[in-house]
């Protein structure tokens, strides 16, 4: 009588199966996939449009709408600590983003991040200035007016290690910079020249500079004051 009651156990405990090592593996990693992609497909996406992205300079990027102030910014995988600047309110938000360091030429990407968002990226490829002006055209030179009526020489911001070899004339003149704005948020260089003495009409500058040459502009300027 015991021995069959010993057989019918063990009879009992082949029926009963107990899940394998593999089967609670695999239980895991499906559970774990499900958990990814509910955490995903609860997250916002950002909604920036890369074709808003303009301006990108040495020193910073600009962005035609408002970036989240409160997300982090990394160019290349690097943390970016310097805050962002959104502006423009009512002629419609405008962001700017500088940069850790002067951006060096080749291909870069911005990339935005914050929690509950999925992480936008932009890539983008930048060339450094070589010439003695910066930027196109109308651009390269602006009028302002501090104590005085000002033109505006948009430089090179390189040329800030060679300050002391600028030479400017105006109309043959030389000239002595009423103020220099070593590197702005566009980028570039900005030279103050006092134009309180400038006549109206057109005039050529010419600004020669060791290792970069000598590059001259035309430009009209109308003297209010005279």
């Amino acid at each position: 009588m015991k021995r069959a009651f010993i057989t019918f156990m063990v009879m009992i405990s082949m029926m009963i199966t107990f899940p394998s090592e593999t089967a609670q593996a695999k239980d895991i990693i499906f559970k774990q996939d499900y958990i990814s992609f509910s955490m995903k497909a609860a997250k916002k996406e950002f909604g920036y449009d890369p074709e808003k992205f303009f301006n990108i300079s040495i020193a910073g990027i600009r962005y035609k709408g408002k970036l989240n102030k409160n997300a982090k910014y990394y160019l290349d995988g690097r943390k970016q600590k310097n805050k962002l600047i959104v502006s423009g309110e009512e002629d419609g938000e405008n962001s700017y983003l500088s940069w850790n360091k002067m951006l060096e030429s080749g291909t870069h990407t911005l990339t935005i991040k914050k929690k509950g968002f999925i992480p936008f990226e932009y890539t983008f490829s930048f060339e450094e200035p070589s010439g003695i002006f910066y930027g196109t055209g109308e651009n390269q030179i602006s009028f302002g007016r501090a104590d005085v009526p000002l033109v505006h020489l948009h430089l090179n911001p390189y040329l800030n290690q060679k300050l002391d070899s600028i030479i400017i004339t105006i109309d043959g003149i030389v000239i002595e910079p009423y103020k220099i704005l070593d590197l702005t948020g566009d980028g570039d260089m900005v030279v103050w020249i006092d134009a309180t003495d400038l006549t109206t009409g057109e005039h050529e500058v010419i600004v020669s500079v060791e290792g970069y040459g000598t590059e001259s502009r035309t430009f009209y300027y109308y003297n209010s004051e005279l």
